[in-house]
């Protein structure tokens, strides 16, 4: 039996140990509860690995680290949707298969996380009889179960950050892994399927948290934050140990703590650094050559902070065509043109239309554009490269002073 004040947490780890890391150390340093990490894998968990996240939790005397390889030889490998599912998810789907049954609840957390409050804040809220505790997601990503009508986009939630009655659970036989295969039958064509099958499964049952327990780090570069005491999660943004914002210094700082801090790491990011800079100056000089060509142009995304600034170095055609992951905007006018649904560039694939991505989240754009069949700096462009980080620091951020290597003492 766990004690009852203490924090019962549990993550997946497949090949962001790093990440997760992060995650464990940020909330030792900010939980002054006893916690315990419930770490699940496949069986793949390197040595090395382990020992670092050992490493993070021996440092702090009431914190204790478990270990829980979830089988993943039974999966129902005929449904069409795990065929899309990468293995993480998948650990979420069977979870409770996996932990131990003498838990009550639990905090289930993504690795891409920092959380800058005490998590016991989270851990001692009253559920009022709902299943589980979670933030309606506010990102702009698409949810097909929204489409369909089967829950409306403000009650969808993230499940970065879930607060789970594992008892009631228990109590009502709720497999949600055979719940979720019965979903997958059903609606087959989920994008977000394991987020999509809790939504749908839970209906009714959820808690609706304050979006400070998961906060998108998206938004504090956007919005121009300041740190405050929230959970940042790094969905679909990239943490840098080299930012301009805020969010991202937490992060490094952070990483600092770590094992994964070593002289060789620090090398590496100045060299990835220096790749991402020329990059970002070959890729001023590319676009405008593909914006000037014979091509059809497509922009793509009409909202966030940085769309003007972008089109400000665009002067548009009576020809241009703009398109949106949101269907709400389609077919609203923008700029003098109609908005449309990015189906079209399905359609224009033969005629290579020179495509723009001119909102901040450029990785969801990218994979769509992938599997469309378009070509990643030949038919379509992350545009945030025409633009200076002087300027995406002052209008977006806080800035700081030119990164240094560190000293290794800060390891």
């Amino acid at each position: 039996m766990y004690p009852e004040n203490e924090v019962q947490i549990c993550m997946s780890v497949k090949t962001y140990c790093k990440y997760a890391g992060v995650t464990m150390l940020s909330i030792l340093e900010h939980t002054a509860s006893p916690v315990r990490f419930h770490i699940l894998h496949d069986g793949t968990l390197s040595q090395e690995n382990r020992e670092k996240l050992n490493a993070i939790v021996a440092a702090y005397p009431a914190a204790s680290l478990e270990y829980h390889v979830v089988d993943m030889s039974q999966l129902a490998a005929k449904e069409e949707t795990y065929r899309r599912l990468s293995i993480g998810p998948l650990f979420r789907l069977r979870m409770f298969d996996a932990l131990p049954r003498d838990l009550k609840r639990v905090i289930q957390l993504d690795a891409d996380l920092v959380v800058n409050l005490d998590l016991a804040e989270l851990w001692n809220l009253d559920l009022q009889g709902n299943m589980l505790a979670a933030c309606v997601d506010t990102s702009t990503s698409r949810k097909v179960i929204c489409e369909k009508g089967l829950v409306a986009y403000d009650e969808y939630i993230n499940v970065g950050v879930v607060l789970w009655d594992v008892a009631a659970l228990q109590r009502e036989n709720i497999d949600l892994y055979r719940e979720s295969n019965a979903f997958f039958r059903r609606v087959p064509d989920v994008r977000l399927p394991d987020e999509e099958a809790v939504n749908v499964i839970f209906h009714g049952r959820i808690k609706h948290l304050d979006e400070r327990y998961n906060y998108l780090s998206i938004h504090t570069k956007t919005k121009h934050d300041r740190l405050e005491e929230k959970i940042y999660h790094f969905a679909a943004d990239v943490p840098r140990t080299n930012g301009h914002f805020m969010v991202d210094r937490l992060f490094e700082a952070c990483l600092r703590k770590t094992p994964w801090w070593t002289p060789e790491f620090v090398e590496r990011v100045k060299n990835a650094d220096a790749e991402r800079k020329a990059k970002r100056a070959w890729l001023r000089e590319r676009i405008p050559q593909a914006s000037q060509s014979w091509r059809k142009r497509v922009f793509w995304g009409i909202g966030g902070s940085i769309h003007p600034f972008i089109m400000d170095r665009f002067d548009l055609r009576p020809d241009d065509v703009f398109v949106d992951s949101d269907q709400r905007k389609w077919g609203t006018q923008h700029l003098g043109h109609e908005v449309k649904n990015p189906s079209v560039l399905q359609e224009a694939l033969k005629e290579r239309p020179a495509i723009f991505v001119t909102i901040y989240r450029y990785h969801e754009v990218r994979e769509t554009l992938l599997q469309m069949g378009y070509r990643e700096n030949e038919d379509f462009f992350d545009c945030k490269a025409l633009l200076d980080e002087d300027l995406l620091a002052q209008f977006f951020g806080e800035r700081v002073q030119p990164w240094d290597a560190g000293d290794s003492k800060e390891r």
